[in-house]
C-alpha cells in the first residue's frame, strides 16, 4: 500500500519514520521542504504539492496546524482531493473543530472519496515509542482498510463513530487534561500556603570601609525591619521572624556617616533557626 503524508512538523516528523519502519513506501510534502531533510535521508520520497502526494498514493495522511490549514491542503487548488485516484482514502490526523472536519469530509464525499478523521493522542516521544492512541471517525469499511497503517503508528486504535466523532473525542480528552493540570496547580498552591514558615534570623554586619577613615565603632547602623519581623534581644542589628515559602523580607537600612557606601558593602547574614 502506497502512503502519502502531508505535514511534516513536530508530529508528522515522528509518524512517518514509524510507517517507513513498518515497510510502507511513503511520499511526503511540507510547506518548508528543509524540515523533511531527515525523513528524505531515511527513505521518504518527496512530492511538490499535496495533490502530487495524492497522485502517487493509495492512502494520504495529513496533520497540520488548524482547520484552515486542513482546508488548504485537502481542498485547495493543489489539494489532496484533486489527486486521489478512485478508491483512495484521506485520513486527517489534525486536532480541529469537529464541524470543520465534517465539512471537509462532505466535500470529499461529493467527489466520490472517503475521508476519515483520526486525531492522535500523545506527544512526539509517545509516538516515537509506538504508544500513541488513535481515535477514528468515518466509514467503518475504510477504517478497516487503513487499520494496519494506524496500528503501525500507535499501540491503540479505535473507531469511535461517524465523521467528526474522533475530533470531538480528542477535544474532550484535551479538555480533561487541561482541567487536571489546572487542578494540580491549585492543589500545589494550597499546599504551599499551608506549609509551616521557617524561623529565620537576619543579621546585618558592620564592615570596615575601604577608605579606612572610620572604624566600625564610629559608624551608626539603623535598620528598620518589615512588619512581623522583630529585633533579636540577644544580638545587635539582628532580627527574627517566621519566613514563609516564597516570602521576601525587605529592610530599610541607613548608616551614619557613610550612608552611600552601605548599598554596596552591606551583606546581611541569614540563618535558619531550629523549629
Amino acid at each position: 500500500m502506497r502512503v502519502g503524508f502531508v505535514g511534516l512538523g513536530a508530529m508528522g516528523s515522528v509518524i512517518v519514520p514509524r510507517l517507513l519502519a513498518a515497510g510502507y513506501p511513503v511520499t511526503g510534502w511540507n510547506r518548508t521542504e528543509h524540515k523533511a531533510r531527515r525523513l528524505l535521508e531515511a527513505g521518504m520520497a518527496w512530492a511538490p504539492s499535496p495533490r502530487a502526494v495524492a497522485e502517487g498514493s493509495d492512502v494520504v495522511f495529513s496533520i497540520v496546524t488548524d482547520a484552515q490549514a486542513v482546508r488548504e491542503v485537502a481542498l485547495g487548488p493543489q489539494g489532496i482531493v484533486h489527486g486521489l485516484a478512485p478508491g483512495g482514502v484521506y485520513v486527517d490526523m489534525s486536532t480541529i473543530d469537529p464541524d470543520a472536519s465534517r465539512e471537509v469530509a462532505r466535500e470529499f464525499a461529493r467527489k466520490g472519496f472517503v475521508m476519515l478523521d483520526a486525531p492522535i493522542s500523545g506527544a512526539p516521544p509517545t509516538v516515537e515509542q509506538g504508544k500513541a492512541f488513535i481515535m477514528v471517525g468515518g466509514d467503518r469499511e475504510s477504517y478497516q482498510r487503513v487499520y494496519p497503517l494506524l496500528s503501525a503508528i500507535g499501540s491503540k486504535v479505535m473507531h469511535v463513530g461517524a465523521n467528526g466523532a474522533a475530533c470531538a473525542m480528542k477535544l474532550a480528552i484535551n479538555l480533561l487534561l487541561m482541567v487536571e493540570v489546572i487542578a494540580f496547580g491549585e492543589a500545589v498552591a494550597l499546599a504551599e500556603k499551608q506549609t509551616t514558615a521557617l524561623p529565620v534570623r537576619v543579621t546585618f554586619a558592620c564592615p570596615l570601609l575601604e577608605d579606612e577613615q572610620a572604624s566600625d565603632d564610629e559608624v551608626t547602623l539603623e535598620v528598620t525591619p518589615p512588619e512581623d519581623v522583630d529585633p533579636d534581644p540577644e544580638r545587635e542589628n539582628a532580627f527574627v521572624g517566621e519566613l514563609a515559602r516564597g516570602e521576601v523580607w525587605r529592610f530599610d537600612v541607613r548608616s551614619e556617616p557613610y550612608e552611600a557606601d552601605w548599598s554596596v558593602r552591606l551583606e546581611p547574614k541569614v540563618e535558619v533557626l531550629s523549629a
